[in-house]
């Protein structure tokens, strides 16, 4: 017994540590604020690691919040470095789904649960990456839109499309 309350403490010790690491280099201006985001979401997974992964189920309650907390610290950095460039606000959501998919790939695919419980994490994140796809699309389209580059591309593009229906063979039968 006097084992696992060393183990416990100098887990808990080394963790008090780096969080007032982390809280003293943010007081400096040298750590921002999603890095502690970065320090959580690895605790978790941590966490889930030392409960034993995937060998049980319920192991995934830590799993989970794990990759959801580093998927927001990696949107934030992409939105600081990018400045919101490339797929704008769609990335949010692109990377949640890519959270769940996570999920699946390292416990649910894994854990030997029967194959409707396996699955679950596809959903969500199927479901959050095809809404982010399609906050990326109607993003950039309204951007075209505002450079007014949809005022002169969805010509050209149809004038391409109708000249090569023109000049294609039909297929003989």
């Amino acid at each position: 017994m006097g084992k696992e309350v060393k183990k416990t403490n100098t887990g808990l010790g080394v963790g008090l540590v780096l969080l007032g690491i982390i809280l003293l280099l943010a007081q400096f201006g040298l750590v921002g604020q999603h890095v502690f985001m970065y320090f959580l979401g690895v605790g978790f997974v941590v966490a889930y690691s030392l409960a034993g992964g995937s060998k049980r189920y319920g192991n995934v309650g830590l799993l989970i919040p794990g990759c959801v907390i580093l998927a927001i610290a990696i949107f934030s950095d992409i939105d600081r470095v990018f400045d919101g460039l490339w797929l704008g606000p769609g990335w949010f959501f692109l990377l949640l789904g890519g959270a769940f998919f996570t999920v699946y790939q390292v416990h649910t695919r894994v854990s030997g649960s029967d194959s409707g419980n396996r699955y679950w994490p596809l959903y969500p994140a199927g479901g959050l990456a095809g809404f982010g796809l399609f906050v990326a699309l109607v993003t950039q389209i309204e951007a075209w839109r505002d450079s007014g580059i949809l005022g002169w591309a969805i010509p050209v593009v149809l004038i391409v499309v109708g000249i090569l229906l023109l000049y294609r063979k039909p297929k003989q039968e």
